[in-house]
């Protein structure tokens, strides 16, 4: 789809953990994604959570849970 559009890809997700949908287009996580992530794969986990904040899919998904 996004060579059809000429969007142009340079890789996958950030996050090796994401679902990938196609190359180029994943999942976004939420925060309780993240949250789960630290805890699961961070050599220190606490550090980790402090600087998590919320992702746009989160906020998104509050404002309206059919967003997506």
């Amino acid at each position: 789809m996004a060579n059809k559009l000429r969007v142009p890809i340079h890789g996958g997700p950030e996050a090796t953990y994401l679902k990938v949908f196609e190359n180029g287009f994943y999942r976004e996580p939420s925060m309780c994604d993240e949250y789960y992530n630290c805890v699961k794969y961070s050599l220190d986990p606490n550090a980790c959570i402090e600087r998590l904040d919320e992702t746009m899919y989160g906020y998104a998904r509050r404002a309206n849970p059919n967003v997506f």
